[in-house]
């Protein structure tokens, strides 16, 4: 294995660091209130948790960004064949679109805190609730990251079977209506999974397309 092949295999295991990144900001954001909360319940509940609802919001952002080396690898191993080759940017828009939607929640969270920090009642339970209907852009960014490393892996190999099937399984739940918030819990298991795999696996050498050999003794029929 050459030293860029090492490199990637070594970023396919940021799936691991993401997971545990995703999971921190989900503990740190606690119990937020409901999409229903009057604005003192919103502005109270916002008002107690500054600190770490704003601290998950930089756990998030650096897992956001974590993801996008570990979506390199994955993308590269996926293109060991013309199959994968042809899937692999259709992964890559659909971790675009999932990372998109994270930002946007954090963003709609640091402007719950600061509603809440200024008074602003009515802007903080508008917000509210757009922050708790930001699951659009997630779920569909999950379903097509997922459904394309099912099938591009299917293809080429890059991955085991038993993750190829479960990554089509997860991109059909997270569009099955409200199975889709199961699948926004799942989305790390699957990272964790991939970046274990990535990490331990063991990367061909990229084939190189050279001009035949001239046989010794014989003149080319083109000169």
């Amino acid at each position: 294995m050459n030293s860029q092949s090492r490199m990637f295999q070594r970023l396919g295991g940021l799936g691991v660091v993401f997971s545990l990144l995703f999971a921190a900001a989900f503990v740190l954001t606690g119990n937020q209130p409901s999409t229903g909360a009057s604005a003192v319940t919103v502005m109270k509940y916002f008002h107690a948790h500054r600190a770490s609802e704003m601290a998950s919001v930089f756990v998030l952002a650096a897992a956001a960004i974590v993801f996008f080396f570990f979506l390199s690898s994955l993308r590269r191993s996926l293109g060991r064949t013309i199959e994968g080759r042809q899937i692999a940017p259709l992964v890559t828009a659909g971790g675009a679109v999932y990372v998109s939607g994270l930002l946007l929640m954090g963003a709609l969270l640091v402007a719950l805190v600061d509603s809440a920090h200024y008074g602003m009642g009515a802007t903080a339970q508008t917000l509210n609730v757009l922050s708790s209907d930001a699951w659009v852009p997630v779920v569909v960014g999950i379903s097509i990251l997922t459904l394309g490393t099912g099938f591009a892996s299917l293809r080429s190999a890059a991955l085991p079977r038993w993750l190829a099937w479960a990554s089509i399984g997860l991109g059909i739940l997270a569009i099955a209506g409200p199975l889709g918030a199961l699948a926004f819990m799942i989305m790390p298991l699957w990272t964790l999974a991939a970046g274990i795999v990535l990490f331990r696996s063991s990367t061909p050498e990229e084939v190189s397309v050279t001009s035949p050999r001239t046989v010794p003794g014989l003149v080319s029929s083109n000169i």
